[in-house]
């Protein structure tokens, strides 16, 4: 999570979903960012 600053807490649960987020981002367009980039590459997105 070091690399990740805008995540402050992550939580792993059972059931559908592996893990809970809570991120802390000015905008949901940074958020959008944010979670396309793990998605497409595993990583976080470039500035």
């Amino acid at each position: 999570m070091r690399d990740w600053p805008e995540v402050q807490q992550l939580h792993r649960v059972t059931g559908g979903a592996c893990c809970v987020l809570l991120v802390a981002v000015e905008s949901m367009a940074e958020f959008e960012a944010l979670i396309d980039g793990w998605r497409s590459t595993g990583s976080r997105p470039a500035p």
